[in-house]
């Protein structure tokens, strides 16, 4: 991953974050990052830039990882959610996966976060490469069937014009042949009356 990602800490202690910081460049991993440690300045920070990945401590005195992670769904579902944290319970770490966390990794662990970002990162690229190959396949099915709404109706015009135009052509062929039957008839008369 050669691109320079673009991390948002929710932490509200400034030595973890720094230790993150710390770990992530010793790590060689490229980066920019911004730091929050509560709700307001994580949804501002949110609206404001696009991250490619939010870690997010548990133990935040006003705002939980949870909401930040509702939060993060409702905005940009493509942004991968790791949760950084000193302790959290099986129970908890369960829940904010199925929730749609990408990972949770434990502040007594944090050597594996690097490759943990990396991984989150790369599905999350994944899954939207995917998403946008489904949405431009359904704009291609949605114009390919009114495309084929619009050769239907064509072709039923055309069939139509035809049929009116063998009809017309019809109409005006029985006409001349009435017209040459009634003209013969006539002469034919003449002839059996001139004849007697």
């Amino acid at each position: 991953m050669n691109n320079e990602l673009k991390l948002l800490l929710l932490e509200d202690d400034p030595a973890d974050a720094a230790l993150i910081h710390k770990l992530l460049q010793r790590s060689g991993m490229r980066f920019t990052s911004k730091i929050v440690s509560d709700e307001k300045g994580f949804l501002q920070a949110l609206d404001e830039n696009l991250f490619d990945v939010v870690l997010a401590d548990n133990a935040l005195p006003q705002y939980s990882s949870l909401k930040a992670l509702e939060a993060i769904k409702k905005r940009n579902p493509f942004v991968a959610f790791i949760l950084v944290t000193g302790t959290v319970s099986e129970e908890f770490a369960v829940t904010i996966i199925q929730k749609g966390a990408d990972d949770y990794i434990l502040k007594t662990n944090l050597t594996r976060l690097p490759a943990a970002i990396q991984k989150v990162v790369e599905n999350k690229q994944i899954q939207k490469a995917k998403y946008t190959a489904e949405q431009e396949t359904r704009e291609l099915n949605e114009k390919l069937r009114s495309l084929a709404a619009h050769l239907q109706n064509v072709r039923e015009e055309e069939q139509s014009r035809i049929a009116r135009e063998i009809h017309d052509e019809l109409g005006q062929m029985l006409s001349i042949i009435r017209i040459n039957i009634s003209s013969a008839d006539k002469k034919m008369h003449r002839s059996i009356v001139e004849a007697k």
